[in-house]
């Protein structure tokens, strides 16, 4: 296995509870040939770079993505803790939201964006 900067195992250990240890080592391993690759980055491509093609059970990296069991949401929360906590540090937190981040169109709008963004979502004109 390539070794990694201490400042990357960090950044990703913050991640590590969302995962099994076996799963963890499994995604840092994508995560490194990730890096890797040119082109194209399927899981096939990365583990061609790490010289990872003679192993027997390769289905495992794919599992890593496609079966095992974690929450992208719990991820994404960590994330925006980490980015929260550094700039904090300035004192202000401005944070923007656009109307692309919502997929439902018209009357299936919920919540503050219907009055917002509902009529205009409807015509198509946003």
């Amino acid at each position: 296995m390539l070794d990694l900067p201490r400042a990357i195992v960090h950044i990703l250990g913050l991640f590590a509870p969302l995962f099994s240890r076996p799963v963890y080592q499994n995604a840092l391993q994508l995560f490194m040939g990730h890096i890797l690759c040119k082109g194209r980055r399927t899981v096939a491509d990365i583990l061609r770079r790490l010289n990872l093609t003679k192993i027997q059970n390769y289905s495992k990296f794919h599992w890593v993505l496609s079966g095992a069991k974690w929450s992208a949401l719990k991820g994404a929360q960590i994330l925006f803790q980490q980015i929260l906590k550094l700039a904090s540090k300035d004192g202000e937190v401005f944070v923007a939201i656009d109307s692309t981040l919502e997929r439902r169109r018209g009357t299936k709008l919920k919540g503050d964006l219907a009055p917002k963004f509902g009529p205009s979502l409807i015509r198509g004109s946003c």
